[in-house]
């Protein structure tokens, strides 16, 4: 009996006994691709990319900027040409003293919270779950 390429499936060829075990071991492996395959789907689907903007409210404490859920990665920006700001931060590693990663956004403090407008890109997700390697964070 020969095996197709990929998933290793039985092919049944005339001189075969007629036996139900080929079959089954055939439907048991693409349950198996389609169980992974669904599984990955779902994962990528719980990962959501969300952009927009918040206005610095001047408060050196800083305010919570509320995504609906904690993000993998973050970018914020302005683009005032003499006071312009731009960091990036992922993990739990701090984006500096300006903004930091929470369980449901991000909290953006001096430098990142002056009295204008600032632009963000995230990514919502979760590391374990997408079976990316989160990064190293070097000190």
């Amino acid at each position: 009996m020969q095996q197709t390429q990929n998933l290793k499936l039985n092919l049944i060829e005339t001189s075969d006994p007629l036996s139900p075990t080929p079959l089954n071991e055939n439907m048991d492996k693409v349950e198996a691709a389609l169980g992974a395959q669904n599984t990955r789907i779902v994962n990528l689907e719980n990962c959501r990319i969300v952009t927009g903007t918040y206005w610095g409210n001047g408060v050196r404490a800083g305010q919570n900027i509320d995504l609906g859920g904690r993000p993998l990665a973050v970018l914020i920006s302005t683009g005032a040409i003499e006071t312009g700001f731009t960091a990036a931060t992922c993990g739990d590693a701090k984006g500096s003293d300006n903004f930091v990663i929470t369980d449901n956004g991000f909290l953006v403090a001096s430098v990142a919270n002056y009295n204008k407008c600032y632009s963000f890109f995230a990514i919502i997700g979760n590391w374990a779950e997408l079976h990316i390697h989160e990064p190293f964070i070097g000190h």
